[in-house]
C-alpha cells in the first residue's frame, strides 16, 4: 500500500506539473532559461495532495504503513533512515475509528453501522436510536453497508425496503432479517424433531419418542446422539 499510494502522489504532482508546462508553452511566457527548462515559472505552485487510505476490514491493520517497514532490515538503522525516504501513509480504519461524530457525511452513519455490526443487539440499538437517518438512507450508502456487511439478505430485501417518497428503509431491513432468521430457525427446529422421531421410530424406541415430547433434556441427548 505504501508503493501504490506514492505512485498515486508522484502521478498526480506530474500531471498538475505537465499541466503548467502546457499553459506555459501555449501562452509562450517562459523567457528565463531555467524556467523554460522546467516548464514552470518560479512563481508557479502545485497543490498538495493528502492520500488516504479507506480500510474497512474486520482485522485490525497489521500491514506496512510506510516504506521503512518494506525494506525490512536495511532501514532498521538510524542512519539508513536518514537516507530512505520513510513514505509514511494515512489509515482510516472504519471499524475502529473513534471519531465519527466529526464526520457531516453518510459516511458518519457507515461507521457507527459497522462498528456494531458484530453485535445484533447493539447494532439494533444504534440504528433504531438514529432512525430518521437510517429510514431515508441513500441508495449508495445502503449498497455500501450491504458489500461491507456482507450481508445477502440486506441485498434480498432491498427493493422490499425502498420508500414510496424516496430512500432505504435499513431500520424494516433489520427488523426483517430478524424475524426471517426465526422464522428459518423454527422450520429448521421443526425438521430436526420430524427427523428425530423417524429415525426413533426405526430403531424400535418409541418410548424414548414420547417421553422426549414433554422431556426437553431427553430430545436434545437425543439430537446430539444421532448428530441432528
Amino acid at each position: 500500500m505504501p508503493i501504490r499510494a506514492m505512485n498515486e502522489e508522484a502521478e498526480a504532482y506530474y500531471s498538475q506539473w505537465k499541466g503548467l508546462e502546457k499553459e506555459h508553452r501555449e501562452k509562450k511566457n517562459l523567457k528565463d532559461g531555467a524556467e523554460f527548462l522546467s516548464g514552470m515559472s518560479r512563481s508557479d505552485s502545485i497543490n498538495p495532495l493528502l492520500i488516504l487510505i479507506v480500510y474497512f476490514g474486520e482485522e485490525k491493520w497489521d500491514a506496512a504503513r510506510s516504506m521503512h517497514k518494506l525494506f525490512g532490515k536495511v532501514a532498521e538503522s538510524e542512519k539508513m533512515q536518514l537516507i530512505f525516504t520513510k513514505y509514511p501513509i494515512h489509515v482510516l480504519d472504519i471499524r475502529r475509528f473513534d471519531n465519527a461524530d466529526n464526520f457531516h457525511t453518510d459516511l458518519k452513519w457507515v461507521i457507527g453501522f459497522l462498528q456494531k455490526a458484530q453485535n445484533r443487539n447493539k447494532l439494533q440499538k444504534y440504528v433504531m436510536e438514529n432512525k430518521e437517518v437510517f429510514e431515508y438512507l441513500a441508495e449508495d450508502t445502503y449498497n455500501l453497508l450491504v458489500v461491507m456487511a456482507r450481508s445477502p439478505m440486506l441485498e434480498e430485501l432491498k427493493d422490499d425496503v425502498k420508500n414510496l417518497k424516496g430512500g432505504w428503509n435499513m431500520c424494516k431491513a433489520l427488523d426483517d432479517m430478524v424475524k426471517d432468521g426465526e422464522r428459518r430457525g423454527k422450520r429448521l427446529g421443526k425438521n430436526q424433531i420430524n427427523k428425530l422421531n423417524r429415525l426413533l421410530l426405526a430403531d424400535n424406541r418409541q418410548q424414548e419418542l414420547l417421553r422426549s415430547v414433554s422431556d426437553r433434556k431427553l430430545q436434545q441427548k437425543l439430537l446430539q446422539e444421532y448428530a441432528l
